[in-house]
């Protein structure tokens, strides 16, 4: 059986929101190109969403709070507070082959340890 990777976007997290009736964040970084992104949903509805590309653009839009791209010194550390502040967990997954709808598997990750985990889920596309 070959694998076929899916990646999530943005729509499947605003979609999860709505069907759920709960937030998500959608987030994306590379290092390499020097991105991050994140948008957050609340029943659906874009509440708030960062894209940064280091020396080129720094895009900011907000329904919780009144500020300005510009005003943000450090898009990394401004996201990172963003995530803790939801208390949220971004695990560095480079790769993940041949998991299915359905399937149990065990994810470890590198300097976490079980105590510090109250709940982990793992979406997957059918």
């Amino acid at each position: 059986m070959s694998s076929i990777r899916i990646y999530l976007t943005e729509e499947d997290a605003r979609n999860l929101s709505e069907s759920l009736r709960t937030s998500v964040i959608y987030y994306a970084g590379s290092d390499t190109c020097g991105t991050i992104e994140y948008h957050l949903y609340t029943n659906g509805i874009l509440q708030e969403k960062l894209s940064f590309e280091e020396e080129f653009k720094c895009e900011f839009q907000s329904q919780l709070r009144q500020l300005e791209a510009r005003s943000i010194e450090n898009a990394y550390t401004f996201t990172m507070n963003f995530i803790r502040e939801h208390d949220a967990y971004i695990p560095c997954v480079v790769e993940v082959e041949e998991l299915l709808a359905g399937q149990h598997t065990t994810l470890r990750i590198e300097d976490l340890m079980l105590n510090e985990v109250e709940r982990m889920d793992y979406l997957a596309q059918q």
